[in-house]
């Protein structure tokens, strides 16, 4: 069995009261493993940033989770819709084709 690491926070305003001497870091920074005394050089465990990161950025993500489905399902719906449609039509049609040649043969009797 293997025990869970633990998460340890603390204040900005409380670093200088601590001791031994914590490292400053960001919010987005993670250190695997610090001793007390080790410093921890700018840009060491800084958070990798490239463009694709930016681009699944909040509104992006929304959009691509929330928007997207809806307008598949209202494009798939659209489509449900006309294709009813058409073949309601096609179907009234034929069937004023029928009546129409049965007032035909029924006049020419």
């Amino acid at each position: 069995m293997m025990h869970e690491a633990w998460a340890v926070t603390w204040d900005a305003t409380d670093t200088s009261t601590l001791t031994p001497k914590l490292p400053t870091l960001t919010s987005s920074m993670r250190v695997p493993k610090w001793t007390p005394g080790q410093k921890i050089r700018k840009g060491e465990y800084d958070p990798y940033h490239s463009y694709a990161v930016e681009i699944f950025s909040s509104p992006v993500l929304y959009f691509l989770m929330i928007g997207m489905p809806i307008i598949g399902a209202l494009v798939m719906g659209s489509c449900v819709w006309c294709c009813v449609r058409k073949c309601r039509r096609k179907r009234r049609a034929k069937k004023a084709a029928a009546s129409a040649r049965e007032v035909e043969l029924s006049a020419s009797k």
